[in-house]
């Protein structure tokens, strides 16, 4: 299982001895399982680069039929390593189908667990106001088990939605989708055990007083070690480390920050994957000091090139840009202006997220950038995404010369000139907003 580190030693090699694509069969099923199995415990642990994980969950995809969707087994642990090994298009289309399988049957379990595992593979993409919208109507989709005793909360067998769920309440800062999740979570024996008990951890540091993180972090990190004794070794399916090196700033001890930084970096390079080796790699760098912080920088932002992750992209030519300019180094505008695209880019999908939700906007949205409410914040959004006034006044339920006067404060208040200028710059903000979100994005 999961939690036993003495399966994992041979998973490699028993993998291995499978054909690479194995042909169709009677025995496909046990077949699917098995490969989801051994791929699981290899990824997991460490033991198969990203390359092989995508090609092996790419041929689950293909063959798994989406219409078979179930909370158990090979689903969830083809899922996590598709996630974590950016397989990209075919996860993203077989879980689509998922759910309308899930919504179909009327499996509100199924619904959570598809949309939870959906938020944790839009994260690793780098669509982050996506990773958000799921990850919140998964919480939305299950009820309070506190409020319905007859309801089950999260358990060890959860342990994926469980994990897709808190990575996005971490990476998003988002206090609506933690205060959820907290309520239900459940420790027990299992499988699952060192993920929900880690993810209760984690999810109270927020609530812990200054005076008792000393006492969170050591818990944490004892929990993190016996979590790597019972073979969860790979910090981008389970990035615990990576959630302790704030805690360790906070704290006053940079050094055992850079150490876990540079632990997780050589385990990202060892995987392969671009994405989550870009962004390890720009945490370090924004980190450490000096010139290796620039070189740092640098080979992120070359490693992120690869990589479909614009999200990552974005935020590390903007630290990179940041750095280069404060340093005096040549070419500092010409990066920070690519960061200024791809956070315009990144804008527009952010803007459509927000604007799907009504008022107050969700905790993360950009309300501080230039002193805006959050009325002035939905007439610019919906502006930024091509509506015009009248379908700004009817979806807040104000007039058209209302929304027209929202314009006109806008416009002085953001210094542009009309809404050719409102636009771009308001996706701008919205982009650079949510690279500001997520572990150590403060520092950029």
């Amino acid at each position: 299982g999961p939690g036993d580190p003495a399966a994992h030693d041979d998973a490699a090699e028993r993998l291995r001895s499978l054909a690479p694509d194995p042909d169709a069969g009677p025995d496909e099923a046990a077949l699917r399982e098995l490969t989801a199995v051994l791929v699981f415990a290899g990824t997991h642990s460490g033991r198969l680069r990203s390359d092989e994980v995508a090609r092996r969950t790419r041929w689950l995809l293909e063959h798994e039929p989406a219409s078979a969707v179930s909370r158990y087994a090979a689903c969830a642990l083809t899922i996590a390593c598709a996630a974590v090994a950016e397989t990209g298009e075919p996860a993203d289309c077989w879980l689509d189908m998922a759910l309308e399988t899930a919504r179909g049957r009327g499996d509100r379990r199924l619904r959570t667990a598809v949309l939870s595992w959906r938020a944790l593979t839009a994260l690793h993409a780098g669509r982050s106001a996506d990773a958000r919208a799921d990850a919140r109507r998964a919480c939305a989709a299950s009820r309070d088990p506190g409020q319905d005793p007859s309801v089950d909360a999260l358990e060890d067998h959860d342990w994926l939605s469980v994990l897709g769920l808190t990575s996005v309440a971490v990476e998003t800062g988002d206090a609506w989708l933690a205060e959820r999740l907290r309520d239900r979570l459940v420790q027990g024996p299992g499988a699952g055990q060192p993920v929900c008990r880690l993810a209760l951890r984690v999810l109270r540091i927020p609530l812990t007083p200054e005076r008792e993180l000393p006492v969170v972090l050591a818990d944490l990190q004892d929990a993190a070690r016996r979590a790597e004794a019972a073979g969860w070794c790979n910090p981008v399916l389970f990035p615990v480390d990576l959630w302790c090196v704030p805690l360790l700033l906070r704290l006053g001890d940079p050094e055992a920050a850079l150490r876990l930084l540079a632990d997780a970096c050589d385990r990202a390079r060892r995987f392969g994957a671009p994405g989550a080796l870009g962004r390890i790699l720009r945490m370090w760098g924004t980190v450490v000091r000096g010139r290796y912080a620039l070189s740092l920088l640098s080979e992120s932002v070359a490693v992120l090139r690869t990589s479909r992750n614009q999200l990552e992209l974005g935020r590390s030519l903007t630290a990179y840009g940041n750095r280069m300019r404060a340093a005096g180094r040549p070419g500092a505008d010409e990066v920070l202006a690519e960061a200024d695209r791809i956070a315009e880019a990144t804008g527009e999908a952010v803007l459509g997220r927000w604007t799907e939700v009504r008022q107050p906007l969700p905790p993360g949205a950009p309300v501080a950038c230039g002193n805006l409410s959050d009325t002035e914040w939905r007439v610019a959004s919906l502006v930024a995404l091509g509506h015009t006034n009248q379908d700004a006044a009817d979806a807040l339920g104000v007039t058209r010369r209302a929304v027209e006067k929202i314009l006109t404060r806008l416009y002085q208040r953001l210094e542009v000139d009309g809404r050719s200028g409102l636009v771009p710059a308001v996706r701008r903000m919205a982009g650079r907003a949510a690279f500001g979100t997520g572990v150590l994005a403060d520092r950029l």
